[in-house]
């Protein structure tokens, strides 16, 4: 890419196509089938040989598939949790008056029609935040560095799957997910998801869950 500027003085950006990339239908063998599990050998998670036939590719892909939407079903049930504590504290009640002149006073650039705009999400969020301490507390749950580092991964590794980059190594995710660490608003926001993960858990064993079979289509629906 190279900058330029027209006639008129205006900027503008030249680029040059260098390499283009085609998707075609691969042969059905297995050397075809293994390279879509092949991963780099300095992972040390998996190589070639994992997927020697069709067969073994299918069950590969479903256990994948599995592992996806049993990460959809915790996200559906943190859902559903969240939904039902905040239904037992809709009846808290907070000095509201005191609470909106002490958000004007700490945030100078908040005015009074964003505040009343946004007011019901803020007393949602103090509801929330309360719940989940009181929740931490009774269950006795504690939120450690190696907890946060290892969510940063992840979300590291989301990140990188968005683009179609589904085999990165571990130092390159603990690199990102360092400097996003660095971010105190991101290391808030993932300590916090850590602490609601580990509640999820912890409630998913006190309440009675009922199993029910459902299609693909109608779990879609659910998100």
């Amino acid at each position: 890419a190279e900058e330029r500027r027209d006639d008129h003085n205006n900027l503008y950006t030249d680029y040059t196509l260098v390499e283009t990339t085609v998707q075609m239908e691969g042969d059905n063998n297995f050397k075809v089938l293994d390279n879509v599990f092949k991963l780099d050998c300095n992972t040390n998670i998996e190589g070639e040989g994992t997927v020697k036939g069709e067969k073994e590719f299918r069950e590969k892909v479903k256990a994948d598939m599995k592992a996806q939407m049993d990460d959809d079903a915790k996200y559906r049930f943190g859902i559903d949790v969240k939904a039902a504590v905040m239904k037992k504290m809709e009846k808290v009640s907070f000095p509201e008056e005191f609470l909106k002149r002490w958000l004007k006073t700490a945030n100078k650039e908040l005015t009074d029609e964003q505040i009343e705009k946004e007011w019901e999400q803020t007393l949602n969020g103090l509801r929330w935040q309360l719940a989940k301490d009181q929740l931490a507390e009774q269950f006795q749950i504690k939120v450690e560095k190696a907890d946060v580092d290892n969510l940063a991964k992840d979300f590291a590794r989301m990140q990188f799957m968005q683009y179609g980059l589904t085999h990165i190594e571990d130092q390159y995710l603990e690199q990102f997910a360092a400097d996003m660490l660095k971010d105190e608003n991101q290391t808030r926001a993932i300590y916090e998801r850590c602490l609601e993960n580990k509640l999820y858990e912890a409630l998913k064993g006190v309440v009675k869950l009922e199993s029910k079979t459902i299609s693909y289509e109608d779990f879609i629906k659910l998100h």
